[in-house]
């Protein structure tokens, strides 16, 4: 497939996401439970949000008691820190994203546009809408970083439409778009893009490595978690042509921490000490049931939901043979395999209510980014080519198909249900 047209059909698949965001949006707001976007644990990512800009503080008792019915209060609502304030569990990455459209919004409501609460559906669409192109823009990113990287463009069409529609991705960037996956995915296809080589090989601007450094650092922002996935990065930048001068990494370095030391700074006025971890109390308590079920149950098994996750990797495994696709393979392995044990271990490995497994969200541009890569440096045979264009197809249409009867509540958002309820849910659902 020639660039041009490969390009046309990735854009057209992002309008088509961005047209499905809209639609989701306005059927949140319209026709939800409650008049917000904004649900589920996205209430407390945008907390962080609404408290800076609204309340102009760090107390987060009158944003819970907003934003949060008719669903229940959270634990932290009864909750008070050394500093007498309500705490948020959450890491503010995606209050960052956030925050220039809200911030917009609240100007205009202050204005007489509507009621300035930070709850009202123009903030929701802010917030919404703000995630949702950040998606975009990294979608894109992935597409041309991927081509850079001497991926086909082909092939990087093809892990651009398999990321979308046969994992729960798509949810994340339209039905709750709030979550922190959506905006963490993106971000790493924008760093994909920052670390190709230039294509006359020439060295870069500070400003570039003081962008990758931030980008970085807003990574793990995101969540905390998104550590493990800092080694594939760094790879990017060694790919690119090993030790750089001692200068561009400095410029790496000073992105990186003006972005991440945020968080103990923010974290110091919220509990009146010096604290990094966010979820205090919670503990890694999963064990060998975490670590199999998050994989295989039928409570939310990334591989039992969503087999497109099997493909990437059995193509990431078949690239480790291979000189030229052994390093981006070995750390897309990596980069799986450390979000496999962090959230594995976690007491709440199945992660609550949620369409299939949200975990691995972050670790799909590293493993479609190193299948793509050996696609199109192997030689692969028209038939081969084919087989997996329908394989891929055939992971479209199953989540499609499981997506279809989340959003109809046809089986258990927390995943207690059994194989036959989830996978024929017209027949017990409706």
């Amino acid at each position: 497939m020639r660039e041009p047209v490969a390009r046309r059909w990735a854009l057209g698949a992002l309008g088509a996401l961005a047209v499905l965001a809209v639609v989701m949006g306005a059927l949140s707001l319209g026709r939800g439970a409650s008049a917000a976007w904004m649900i589920s644990d996205a209430k407390q990512y945008y907390a962080w949000t609404r408290s800076v800009i609204v309340d102009g503080d760090l107390d987060f008792a009158n944003d819970y008691e907003l934003l949060y019915p008719p669903d229940p209060l959270p634990p932290e609502w009864h909750q008070r820190t050394p500093a007498g304030r309500t705490p948020n569990k959450y890491p503010f990455g995606v209050a960052l994203l956030q925050a220039p459209a809200v911030w917009l919004a609240h100007v205009l409501a202050r204005g007489g546009a509507g009621p300035a609460d930070g709850e009202a559906p123009p903030y929701q669409w802010a917030a919404g809408l703000s995630l949702v192109a950040w998606a975009l823009l990294g979608g894109y990113g992935f597409f041309a970083g991927a081509g850079r990287w001497k991926v086909t463009p082909g092939w990087a069409l093809w892990g651009l439409l398999g990321m979308l529609g046969a994992t729960p991705l798509a949810h994340y960037l339209t039905k709750e778009p709030g979550m922190a996956h959506g905006p963490g995915w993106a971000t790493l296809g924008l760093l994909l893009w920052l670390s190709a080589p230039t294509e006359n090989g020439g060295r870069w601007a500070g400003g570039r490595y003081l962008a990758i450094g931030a980008l970085s650092g807003l990574l793990v922002l995101l969540r905390n978690t998104n550590v493990v996935l800092l080694p594939w990065v760094a790879g990017l930048l060694w790919a690119r042509g090993g030790a750089r001068p001692v200068r561009g990494w400095g410029w790496l370095a000073l992105g990186f921490v003006g972005v991440v030391l945020w968080q103990p700074l923010v974290f110091h006025r919220l509990w009146g000490g010096w604290q990094w971890r966010t979820h205090s109390g919670e503990g890694f308590t999963g064990g060998a049931q975490g670590l199999w079920g998050t994989l295989f149950a039928v409570r939310h098994g990334a591989l039992f939901f969503h087999p497109w996750y099997g493909l990437l990797l059995l193509l990431n495994a078949l690239g480790l043979t291979h000189k030229t696709t052994r390093r981006p393979c070995a750390l897309a392995w990596l980069a799986f395999g450390g979000l496999w044990l962090a959230h594995g271990l976690w007491w709440c490995w199945w992660l609550g209510r949620s369409f299939g497994n949200r975990a691995f969200i972050e670790a799909l541009t590293p493993l479609t980014f190193g299948a793509a890569l050996v696609l199109s440096v192997r030689p692969i045979s028209r038939r081969s080519a084919r087989l997996i264009w329908g394989l891929t197809a055939l992971a479209i249409l199953a989540s499609a198909y499981l997506w279809l009867g989340y959003l109809a509540r046809a089986y258990c958002d927390d995943g207690l249900h059994t194989a036959r309820e989830l996978w024929a849910w017209p027949l017990h659902g409706l």
